[in-house]
């Protein structure tokens, strides 16, 4: 891994990924106001856009105003986690809804007619517009060339588990590692992109593979597609890091095998797994690590003080100490206070642990 500055020796607050899409504040009222009128063709898809960029600059803000060094876009202009990436690709039309790890949401689930294919970017513009919103917010104190965009991209897999085929398509396309190795090749490209608009860390999320242990040895091979289309960025004198990120489900199990995947970090899911803290401790890890300490789908707060002491066993087993502390997953099912809420209490332990 390179010797970059994102995973550092100090430990850094990040989003793990969406933020809140409800609450009182003006512009998400006025936002889901515009869908709503949308929907019943009063307003355009351009006063949603513009709606969504409201929202947008809100998240970026309010991940500021919570101390945060990684920062997201919030996923403000995602429908949900599969269609939003799917959803662009050629080959792909939309079906039903079908339910999302029963994590308690739904997503739109992509039908495919042929095996997909990029030809329009997925989130680069998405990543410009907050990486600009950004830069019109003024800087915290001491925070100068130290704060951090990263883009967010749903994994190969986890796209393929939640895509029906069609029954005109070829048997051999039935199978999920065609249209996973499709997924990879079309996410890869967008790693590329990404790097070449100046993105520096790019987190790609695999929870969908906890639920499917079988298809471990597929999920390798697509990361080693991934990773060859980083290093094909690097090659091109462009600095990028990849995170693999799960959650929803106990990753304990599969910590070890994870950690041998050829990116740059993992993110883990610490509320849903209640012996990873342990395994940590006696067996450590070589790679940075992202910490989700903070339960992301549920409002009650955690304590400060106890998340601190699982953080002072945790950081000294990590080589280098190169941690980012954030919440186990997105933040989107919450409320915009809620969700606040859970990012202020990421620099409330980074607080406590300091003394």
């Amino acid at each position: 891994m390179p010797n970059g500055t994102i995973f550092s020796s100090q430990l850094l607050l990040a989003s793990a990924g969406s933020y809140a899409r409800s609450g009182d504040s003006p512009p998400l009222k006025f936002l889901e106001e515009t869908i709503a009128a949308a929907e019943k063709g009063e307003r355009s898809i351009a006063d949603v856009v513009d709606a969504q960029d409201d929202v947008t600059r809100l998240a970026v803000a309010d991940q500021i105003r919570a101390g945060l060094d990684v920062f997201t876009d919030g996923h403000i202009r995602w429908l949900d986690p599969v269609s939003h990436l799917a959803g662009k690709l050629d080959g792909v039309q939309a079906g039903e809804m079908v339910d999302y790890l029963r994590s308690g949401t739904k997503v739109w689930q992509p039908v495919l007619v042929k095996l997909p294919e990029r030809h329009v970017p997925l989130v680069v513009e998405e990543y410009l517009f907050m990486r600009n919103a950004l830069g019109t917010l003024a800087t915290p104190t001491g925070k100068a060339g130290r704060l951090y965009v990263k883009a967010v991209l749903t994994g190969p897999y986890t796209l393929a588990r939640f895509t029906a085929v069609e029954e005109t398509m070829d048997s051999a396309h039935q199978i999920i590692d065609a249209r996973a190795n499709a997924y990879a090749q079309a996410i890869g490209q967008e790693i590329e992109a990404l790097a070449a608009a100046g993105a520096e860390l790019i987190q790609i999320d695999e929870p969908a593979i906890l639920d499917s242990p079988r298809d471990w040895s597929l999920l390798q091979d697509l990361i080693d597609v991934l990773a060859d289309h980083r290093d094909a960025a690097r090659k091109a004198g462009k600095h990028v890091e990849l995170v693999l990120s799960v959650f929803y489900r106990d990753c304990t199990p599969f910590f070890d095998e994870l950690i041998e995947m050829p990116v740059d970090a993992i993110g883990l899911d610490f509320a849903s797994s209640p012996g990873l803290t342990d395994h940590i401790v006696n067996t450590g890890s070589p790679k940075p690590l992202v910490l989700g300490l903070v339960n992301g789908t549920k409002a009650d707060l955690e304590n400060p003080t106890a998340l601190a002491k699982l953080v002072e066993r945790i950081l000294p087993k990590i080589e280098g100490q190169r941690a980012h502390l954030s919440t186990s997953c997105g933040l989107g099912v919450l409320s915009q206070k809620q969700a606040f809420s859970k990012l202020e209490l990421l620099a409330k332990t980074r607080a406590a642990l300091q003394g």
